[in-house]
């Protein structure tokens, strides 16, 4: 029984090992709420591998590999659509847009000013006032650019047209197309744009 422990302990930490190698995630405070759950299921599994020891170990290891390569598959699609990545991770939350406090947001997503000020005080920023843009990304963690620093938002990832950041940053489609005609590019073959000084600018292309 104890030798079936140990054993078995051993097998689900190295698979564990394995799963999150293939997965490929960061720290665990850079997680999506996605990734987060994968993670949980995958040890819940591995607990109650331990805990029925009657049962064969395949059955509990297929149902590791199984969740394991589902969630590669949809990070697969996720980096090719962005509607998809939507849908699975959720959307970022502008918190602070060009220096004043998005209200709206913040009840939306249950984000008290306390949380605010937490998150600021740990990215060392004194004041909210040196801050033109706070991101509260799916992590939950929260980005900040200060007033000097380069526009944030994108417009163009993964070949489409980020039309929630439009408004936002004062342009139109029209714009954008315009702006790639310029510079000989069709949107398919952009992979990530921003603007920089009323410019679209290219970081690069996919090949």
């Amino acid at each position: 029984m104890i030798i079936q422990i140990l054993l078995r302990t051993v097998v689900f930490y190295l698979l564990i090992i394995l799963m999150l190698r293939l997965i490929g995630k960061r720290e665990v405070g850079e997680l999506s709420v996605v990734d987060l759950i994968v993670l949980l299921i995958i040890a819940d599994i591995a607990v109650i591998a331990l805990e029925n020891l009657d049962k064969p170990s395949y059955l509990y290891i297929i149902a590791i590999i199984t969740i394991a390569a589902t969630q590669k598959i949809l990070a697969f699609i996720s980096l090719k659509s962005n509607f998809a990545r939507l849908l699975i991770d959720g959307r970022r939350s502008i918190i602070i847009q060009e220096g004043k406090l998005n209200i709206k947001e913040m009840k939306s997503q249950r984000y008290s000013i306390d949380d605010l000020l937490s998150q600021t005080r740990e990215k060392g920023v004194a004041s909210l006032h040196e801050i033109e843009f706070a991101i509260l990304e799916t992590s939950g963690d929260l980005s900040i650019f200060l007033k000097k620093d380069a526009n944030p938002l994108p417009i163009i990832i993964s070949g489409e047209i980020v039309k929630d950041n439009l408004p936002i940053l004062r342009k139109t489609e029209e714009w954008v197309n315009l702006q790639l005609k310029e510079k000989n590019k069709q949107i398919k073959d952009v992979y990530y744009a921003n603007i920089v000084n009323d410019k679209l600018c290219i970081l690069n292309s996919q090949q």
